[in-house]
């Protein structure tokens, strides 16, 4: 609370050891303090425990301590050079961590990792061949570890919600560590709580990659089966087509599963959907990182201007339906909306995706959104406050104070005017 001592050139104080002997620039001659540091010169800057002799009003005077700095400008420093070597380091230091966070191509955009546990149509079509007697049952037959802050975890939640497979896929929910890798969140004490790559580990031994999450297991065998998650959305949406009674409707992708009038309308569908999927992950769902994370101006230009277009798009397409590939949800909604309830509050501060606000410039995707959140299940899938503590407060290069600012209120259950 305010104390200090002056010992053989050192200022220690309650948060740690100031060495004045030690504050020198790159170039060895930026700063030169004395060893010696006179009491009377510190008590300009520091505010000290009151001596014996200090009445009581002065004790209450000093409560709060501020350290007002190692006030350098005020000993001829050139402003200048102070922040032309402080730049140095920052940006040195950032990049270091930004190579660790989020990898990037020569010409500095951002390039997302492959997930290591991934599934492709036929593997999702024979995967739920073999569990279909299970699913008759409505046995829980997977187990899946998500935590709501995350995007793409948030997709798997949503589809899980709109299929109304909670009791066929128990969710185990996740959530941040200080270090940043996920935990299980069970209401254990810090200690006991279950890490993420235990989990990997304990299904594939000697597991040295990325523990990532959405995380998909068998609930018998804890056999990891997918940690990516279009692939676990697909498999949701193909699970619950595989449980109707109706054969036409055995490889629909839409959630509720509308009739087609013949095989060709309901390939041509599916083409169209695995289109337009491609675009919103490259250009939005992952646009938002290419943005965040970019290495260079250029890298980041492209990212933002290439995120806005496809927004753009996105709300003329919306004015003209009421989901994104007619009446109905399909995956292409599911894939969308964890981005937009994200941008104006997340994104657009931290990731620098500036351009426009969903909530004062697209009209037609802010009622969209509103119509996707009043459906069943969706607002348990949403919590934007501990979206905006994990991204705040673990994308430590992003956001060095680790402050949290006030996000703006979207009522999503206001009227959205799109049936």
């Amino acid at each position: 609370m305010g104390l200090y001592f002056v010992k053989s050139g050192n200022i220690v104080v309650h948060h740690g050891v100031y060495n004045s002997n030690s504050l020198v620039d790159s170039k060895c001659s930026l700063i030169k303090l004395n060893a010696t540091v006179k009491r009377s010169r510190l008590s300009s800057s520091l505010d000290p425990l009151p001596s014996s002799k200090s009445s009581v009003e002065s004790t209450n005077q000093s409560k709060t301590f501020q350290w007002k700095g190692l006030r350098v400008l005020e000993k001829g420093v050139a402003f200048g050079s102070l922040v032309k070597t402080a730049r140095f380091f920052w940006r040195t230091f950032w990049l270091v961590m930004m190579a660790e966070l989020a990898p990037v191509s020569s010409s500095g955009d951002y390039t997302r990792p492959s997930s290591q546990f991934t599934l492709d149509d036929s593997q999702i079509h024979a995967l739920v061949d073999s569990k279909l007697n299970d699913l008759k049952e409505k046995r829980s037959i997977f187990r899946l570890y998500a935590g709501k802050a995350c995007p793409w975890c948030h997709r798997v939640l949503i589809a899980r919600a709109l299929q109304g497979l909670d009791e066929v896929v128990e969710l185990v929910e996740l959530e941040p560590s200080d270090s940043g890798a996920w935990r299980v969140s069970d209401g254990k004490s810090e200690t006991e709580k279950v890490d993420l790559r235990a989990v990997y580990r304990a299904a594939e031994k000697g597991y040295s990659g990325r523990c990532t999450a959405p995380l998909l297991v068998d609930s018998k065998s804890g056999q990891i089966l997918c940690n990516e998650s279009s692939n676990i959305v697909r498999l949701l949406s193909i699970i619950s087509a595989s449980s109707s009674t109706e054969p036409e409707m055995r490889n629909t992708l839409l959630f509720n599963q509308p009739k087609f009038d013949s095989d060709a309308s309901l390939l041509r569908s599916n083409e169209e959907l695995d289109e337009l999927l491609q675009v919103i992950f490259q250009n939005v769902n992952n646009g938002v990182y290419k943005c965040g994370f970019a290495r260079s101006q250029d890298a980041y230009d492209r990212a933002v201007n290439s995120l806005f277009m496809t927004l753009d798009e996105l709300e003329t397409r919306l004015s003209q339906h009421r989901y994104l590939l007619g009446k109905e949800l399909t995956e292409a909604d599911v894939y969308l909306f964890p981005t937009v309830f994200r941008l104006d509050a997340v994104y657009n501060p931290l990731f620098r995706c500036t351009l426009k606000r969903i909530d004062s410039h697209y009209p037609n995707l802010l009622n969209w959104m509103r119509d996707v959140y009043q459906n069943h299940g969706i607002p348990d899938t949403c919590d934007l406050s501990a979206t905006l503590n994990q991204y705040f407060t673990n994308l430590f290069p992003l956001n060095p104070s680790g402050f949290v600012p006030a996000a703006p209120e979207i009522d999503l259950l206001l009227p959205h005017n799109r049936a």
